[in-house]
């Protein structure tokens, strides 16, 4: 959700000042990616795409449970592996809508200073191929397994 600036909020125990110097440290540190849990990172990340949240999904799947997701760009492809982690919030500066309705569905709380109708390839001809892989698939487990099993087999 995108918060109103002038009024004082909190969202899960964070206060929305927080929240932006959250977003500030992706900017200041040059991350693609922070996953945070107790006060402490627990992955970072300067790659792109979703391939840093699948990585860290890997790594540290049960270790994500009630942890804090900061991503440059959240779609529906980010969503669904948040999902999976059992993340408490995920923060960030851009999200799509689906995206938004998939972490609001699994109770993840949201923080975005900007929604888009849609994560778009690079060339801006057509919705990301993850995002409509995500899409196509309806499904977080779904599509973690086909990405496991056919894009990040090797990793």
């Amino acid at each position: 959700m995108c918060y109103d600036e002038s009024k004082p909020q909190t969202r899960m125990g964070i206060a929305m000042n927080d929240e932006k110097n959250l977003l500030a440290r992706l900017k200041t540190e040059r991350l693609s990616l922070y996953v945070m849990k107790e006060g402490k990172v627990l992955f970072k990340s300067r790659e792109h795409r979703i391939k840093p949240l699948y990585l860290c999904l890997r790594q540290h799947g049960g270790e994500m449970k009630g942890a804090i997701v900061v991503d440059k760009l959240v779609g529906a492809a980010a969503a669904y592996l948040c999902i999976l982690g059992k993340v408490k919030q995920v923060i960030t500066p851009v999200i799509s809508r689906v995206a938004i309705n998939a972490l609001e569905e699994a109770d993840i709380s949201v923080y975005a200073e900007k929604i888009i109708d849609n994560v778009m390839n690079q060339d801006k001809t057509g919705l990301c191929p993850m995002e409509k892989l995500a899409r196509e698939l309806q499904s977080p487990k779904a599509f973690y397994k086909h990405i496991s099993d056919h894009i990040y087999q090797k990793e």
